[in-house]
């Protein structure tokens, strides 16, 4: 009768299997044990992937979140223009603007014109304005979102008006040197507006009218976005 070999050959081996189990537990040891990866389980012996979006310190960023990005806000300018022969009927942005490839201005208009000395506010509408960046002149219409006091239901309103965008972008990008610049500076002028003053009496208060220059002791304001490389 044959024994079989295979068989007999095993026993041994599960035996010393098992005291090779029981000699790592009686020393503190830990048998080693190998987790299969399974789709998206990226567990190991070293630890877990985590793959949440952190900064340099740490902290959780949102995802799609434009400072998360690295992007900037825009740098914000309110200049306040008069009309020719006033005492500002041009504005330029205090600092050097730094960019690459990217050179955008968005322009809004307040609705309200202060009248020098007087304490009082006359109604604008819309205004024309022109605005000069890398030694180029752009000129644009601004629409006020809530145009004060129209008069007459805008029965004199500019057709540049009705036409107006409220948040027009001015693009000097095209402009730009090939590598960008570091000292590129605005100026706003020329401002034109849709006051009715001059048809006399209380025309001041009301806006709609065709454009006209800016009055010499009106200031009219808006707030300028510049947008560059790295703002959104």
């Amino acid at each position: 009768m044959k024994t079989n070999l295979t068989k007999a050959r095993s026993i041994p081996m599960l035996l010393t299997g098992a005291l090779a189990a029981l000699s790592l537990s009686a020393c503190g040891g830990t048998a080693y044990t190998e987790i299969p990866v399974d789709g998206d389980d990226q567990n190991t012996t070293s630890g877990n992937t985590d793959t949440t979006n952190t900064d340099d310190s740490g902290d959780e960023l949102a995802g799609g979140d434009d400072e998360a990005d690295g992007m900037l806000a825009p740098l914000s300018w309110d200049p306040v223009i008069t009309g020719s022969g006033g005492t500002n009927p041009s504005d330029s942005y205090g600092g050097n603007i730094a960019t690459e490839s990217i050179l955008k201005v968005s322009l809004t208009l307040n609705p309200q014109v202060a009248v020098q000395g007087t304490g009082y506010t006359a109604a604008v509408g819309c205004v024309r304005v022109r605005v000069k960046a890398l030694g180029y002149t752009k000129t644009v219409v601004v629409r006020a979102e809530n145009p004060t006091n129209v008069y007459g239901y805008g029965a004199y309103e500019s057709s540049d008006c009705t036409n107006a965008e409220t948040n027009p972008t001015l693009d000097f990008s095209s402009y730009l040197n090939s590598g960008g610049t570091d000292d590129i500076s605005l100026e706003i002028s020329n401002a034109e507006y849709d006051n009715c003053r001059l048809l006399g009496g209380y025309g001041i208060y009301y806006s709609g009218c065709a454009l006209t220059s800016v009055y010499k002791t009106h200031e009219v304001s808006l707030n300028l976005e510049i947008h560059t490389n790295g703002t959104y």
